[in-house]
């Protein structure tokens, strides 16, 4: 759902390009694009004000480009490329000499490459060039595994992860241990602690129980989520109740500083065969999740001092 583009910087720092391709990219579109040198932003930029001497930019767009790479609505459709970079070569030979396991999904340039399948020469591809479609939905089966790996490319960047699923719970009505949710969290914390940047925020998000007190709800996840969390991390849990007469606390989502996944069925594992929905959150309603699920949010109801508490990985 959520692939890596490489565009030269040459490309990007074009206006007709630019203003062509900027709004194809970040999460909700499913494309990010790599930073690629890791001056890929810098780069444009000097760019796109050279390119006035000859008029292919106007001093006003170069402008505009600028003021783009910099804003933070642009910071979250550009990520970094972890990749090896010779300075010394040019782009595109970087761009197409890597390994295969670290191939970008595809290499936007100013120049074909006859010998590299996934290079798109800029301003001549269409939009539904199978290289370019992404499909923004999808339907995964409903296991850890699948539920995690779905959001892998967002949990390789970010340094933010809140989870929110109303129904999540670690042990049922008869406190009996529930493993099902679990399962899906110890894997999204699998895949993350392999990436090489440390997360500032793990925040889990759920409903209030009516039949259990806040005090009881912290003890069973100190007992049970600690042991799900790797040594060194903290969660920091939300107990959450809907307004009397305001929006229930239904979708389930994963959301990231960069932007959002939501799960149909929900973030725990379904029987076996089962299958769910998932899709990228539109930027107009990751805004206001992202506002409803803070500390600040007045979407829902919440105590602070009963309804928040903090979970130490053992």
């Amino acid at each position: 759902m959520i692939a890596e583009f490489a565009i030269e910087p040459r490309v990007m720092a074009q206006w007709r390009h630019f203003h062509s391709l900027h709004d194809d990219f970040g999460v909700p579109r499913g494309r990010f694009i790599a930073r690629f040198p890791r001056e890929w932003a810098k780069q444009v930029a000097q760019l796109a004000h050279q390119l006035t001497h000859n008029k292919t930019n106007s001093p006003l767009n170069a402008k505009r480009i600028e003021e783009h790479l910099f804003s933070e609505a642009f910071k979250r459709k550009v990520v970094p490329a972890r990749r090896p970079y010779d300075p010394d070569k040019p782009w595109l030979v970087n761009a197409t000499g890597l390994p295969e396991e670290q191939t970008f999904q595809a290499i936007i340039a100013e120049t074909t490459c006859d010998d590299h399948p996934k290079v798109l020469l800029a301003g001549e591809f269409l939009k539904d060039d199978p290289l370019y479609h992404i499909d923004t939905g999808t339907k995964i089966l409903r296991t850890a595994k699948e539920l995690a790996a779905c959001a892998k490319p967002l949990l390789k960047v970010s340094e933010e992860l809140q989870l929110v699923d109303p129904n999540f719970k670690v042990r049922d009505h008869f406190s009996r241990p529930v493993n099902r949710f679990l399962a899906t969290l110890e894997e999204i914390l699998r895949l993350r602690v392999e990436m090489p940047h440390p997360l500032r925020k793990l925040e889990l998000h759920l409903q209030r129980r009516d039949d259990q007190s806040s005090e009881a709800t912290r003890r069973d996840f100190e007992k049970s989520l600690g042991r799900a969390i790797p040594t060194g991390h903290v969660v920091k849990v939300f107990l959450w109740s809907a307004r009397q007469g305001g929006e229930r606390l239904h979708p389930r989502f994963l959301l990231t500083e960069f932007g959002g996944i939501k799960y149909d069925y929900g973030l725990d594992e379904g029987e076996k065969g089962e299958q769910t929905e998932v899709a990228l959150v539109p930027d107009n309603l990751w805004k206001k999740y992202r506002q409803d699920y803070s500390e600040s949010g007045t979407a829902f109801a919440i105590e602070p001092a009963r309804d928040i508490f903090v979970v130490n990985g053992s």
